[in-house]
């Protein structure tokens, strides 16, 4: 039986955060520039030599400027909300599913329900929906012993490893929340 584990901080949580938004934050995206372009479409018809129209312009573009960090606001909730007794997680990948252990509390997982498997190179992620992840990291294994996981994984559930390099976007983001939290 294989296993692995996780103990959630707030640097787990805003990768964890980070990798969803790379895998289905389009919808966020759209968003983000839809809001952004409103009010500039509207400055733009209004005209650029007024102050209305200039004024609707900076609106625009700080509404889709301020609503990049929305995977950071959303990561610092989660670790908030988390009770410390839920942060260590551990995972037994099991012949017909996982076993998720959390707090005392237990959770059989189906293969089947597992949406994407995706990896970024720091961990791995099980996603059983566009919210929702299984957020693990091998220690101290051999690189054929993490392909052999990964082997397993893709053929429980039938699908490919995603690999998303989000690791610059990541480290701005953790060098932002360690000045904020410096600041405090």
């Amino acid at each position: 039986m294989l296993q692995a584990k996780i103990i959630h901080s707030r640097e787990t949580c805003l990768r964890l955060a980070l990798v969803q938004d790379k895998c289905f934050g389009r919808t966020r995206q759209i968003v983000r520039v839809i809001l952004g372009l409103i009010p500039a479409v509207i400055g733009y018809f209004v005209g650029y030599d007024k102050i209305w129209g200039i004024l609707l312009l900076v609106l625009g573009v700080m509404l889709y400027w301020t609503s990049g960090g929305m995977y950071e606001r959303d990561a610092e909730k989660a670790f908030r909300m988390t009770p410390e007794k839920y942060r260590k997680v551990d995972y037994y990948f099991r012949e017909n599913d996982i076993l998720v252990e959390s707090g005392g509390a237990k959770k059989d997982v189906a293969y089947s329900t597992v949406l994407a498997l995706v990896t970024d190179g720091f961990s791995y992620y099980l996603f059983v929906n566009p919210q929702q992840a299984y957020m693990m990291e091998l220690k101290n294994v051999s690189r054929k012993e993490e392909e052999q996981f990964e082997a397993f994984l893709s053929g429980k559930t039938g699908k490919k490893w995603k690999t998303v390099i989000a690791r610059e976007p990541f480290l701005r983001a953790l060098r932002k929340q360690e000045k904020t939290g410096r600041e405090k």
